[in-house]
């Protein structure tokens, strides 16, 4: 009686949600009635938004299998396709069907572990939605918050990774007041300072603190040892991108023989020959490029500029993210305490630097998923923390 609504991979299924209450309430009564044949049952919601994401990137497995360990997968997906059920299916489901059947697992270990007991089919719908949050990827462009700060942040979930982009341009002669072309090879030197001075100095953890586990099942602490094995840890990759039209560009830059190095709040920023001399010392000389494109991820001064204890512009998300403590230490216009910090005379990229990235990361997933906090996402400031 059950007629077909939809059409997957050449399979014909019914997403009906009514009947898929019904099989479940069935389900839950065959398993009173003798043993589940294998871990999980035979009948499996499909999560169409992943399966999309397979069909359409060709390097995905790659990526989906980060999760655990290739050989982990391997076997798994071998075992599947030995399965009568399985017969047909094809080895992108086979590899879909082994990652979510170790999230499962995982989960059920621990709720094991904690005498929670054998409730597999309860831990099959926390992995369906774990993988469904997993599924997606959350993307704010133009991010804004603080200071000058203007970046793209897309958080990649199945890839375990947070990529922030900043579109630069480098001014002609005449173009926004400069007084030369930007230097070519000094444009390269820039791109490449932004990716070692900022990309994988820390990683961002889920760890679901943001939500009352008695209030939100899917954040009981025997299924958070499912999100964390899903999520974790998060790789943050940062570059600048050079751009060719200025329009479409989030900061300009000019060049000039002098020794002044500033971004300025229209979106503009000077690159000095003596900031890049400085910064191709090395060692544990003044990073003048670094620092300076901390500012264009809305990050403060932290040396005494005003004066002494002055809070700076990212004290804010800094105490938000750590707590009081850690700001007052890190987080003010203080030399005593920061002088070897990125953004004040030092090369430190610390972890409150990250701060503006954490924060466009959460306000991505609150863009798919607004109610905050959600009964079925990790889209609360304190669901992660910086590492």
């Amino acid at each position: 009686r059950v007629q077909p609504t939809m059409q997957l991979q050449g399979v014909k299924m019914n997403d009906n949600e009514d009947l898929e209450r019904e099989a479940d309430v069935m389900a839950r009564k065959a398993v009173q009635q003798k043993p589940v044949r294998s871990f999980i049952d035979n009948r499996k919601p499909v999560n169409k938004a992943l399966v999309k994401t397979i069909q359409n990137k060709k390097n995905s497995l790659r990526e989906i299998i980060q999760c655990f360990t290739k050989k982990q997968v391997e076997e798994r997906a071998y075992g599947i396709s030995q399965r009568p059920e399985r017969k047909g299916a094809s080895n992108e489901d086979n590899w879909y069907q082994a990652e979510k059947e170790l999230i499962a697992e995982e989960i059920y270990k621990s709720r094991q572990v904690e005498g929670k007991g054998d409730e597999r089919l309860q831990n099959w719908d926390d992995a369906v939605k774990i993988n469904t949050f997993r599924g997606k990827e959350y993307e704010i462009k133009k991010y804004h918050l603080i200071g000058f700060g203007c970046f793209n942040s897309k958080y990649i979930p199945f890839a375990k990774k947070l990529d922030i982009n900043l579109p630069v341009y480098f001014n002609k002669i005449g173009e926004n007041g400069a007084l030369c072309d930007f230097p070519d090879d000094e444009a390269i030197y820039y791109i490449n300072n932004v990716k070692t001075t900022w990309s994988g100095k820390h990683k961002i953890n889920f760890t679901g603190n943001g939500h009352d586990e008695k209030k939100y099942n899917l954040f009981k602490s025997y299924v958070k040892a499912g999100w964390k094995t899903a999520l974790n840890p998060v790789e943050v990759d940062v570059k600048a991108e050079k751009i060719n039209n200025q329009a479409d560009a989030y900061f300009k830059i000019k060049y000039n023989t002098l020794d002044k190095d500033n971004v300025a709040s229209d979106h503009t920023a000077t690159l000095s020959k003596q900031g890049y001399d400085e910064t191709k010392k090395g060692g544990a000389n003044y990073n003048v490029l670094g620092h300076e494109t901390g500012h264009m991820f809305g990050l403060d001064d932290e040396y005494e500029a005003t004066n002494f204890g002055y809070q700076t512009d990212h004290y804010d998300l800094t105490e938000k993210a750590f707590g009081k403590k850690y700001a007052d230490d890190n987080a003010k216009q203080d030399d005593n305490k920061n002088l070897k910090s990125i953004m004040n005379e030092g090369t430190e990229v610390r972890q409150h630097h990250y701060v503006t990235f954490w924060d466009a990361m959460v306000q991505a997933i609150q863009t798919q998923y607004p109610a905050v906090p959600a009964p079925d996402a990790p889209n609360v400031h304190q669901d992660w923390e910086i590492v």
